[in-house]
């Protein structure tokens, strides 16, 4: 409804192979900065690579067309493409830490 949820999807030949959601939106801190932020980016393993690169351009022109000054992007350990990032111009600004809580 607020018009925050940005959800894009990679195709070949019609086939779904790749999705990414991003939020766009005022950062919560700095109200005249733009941040789009990756919630999840997903690939088919035989796309990643350079169609995975493609695909992050063509969503950080997207978001930027929306008036996104900042894009902040995720990586896990167990699918780290930080290397990747880094050669697209991103840079490490933070390490982020997970507690798990059950029960």
């Amino acid at each position: 409804a607020m018009g925050v949820a940005k959800l894009f999807t990679a195709r070949a030949e019609g086939k779904l192979v790749g999705y990414c959601m991003m939020l766009v939106m005022p950062h919560p801190h700095y109200k005249k900065t733009v941040m789009a932020f990756q919630d999840v980016l997903f690939m088919v393993s035989e796309r990643r690579g350079i169609g995975s690169v493609r695909f992050i351009k063509w969503i950080d022109e997207f978001c930027r067309s929306l008036g996104a000054d900042n894009i902040s992007r995720t990586v896990s350990n167990k699918k780290d493409f930080s290397r990747t990032l880094l050669r697209m111009g991103y840079e490490e600004v933070e390490t982020s830490y997970v507690r798990r809580c059950h029960g």
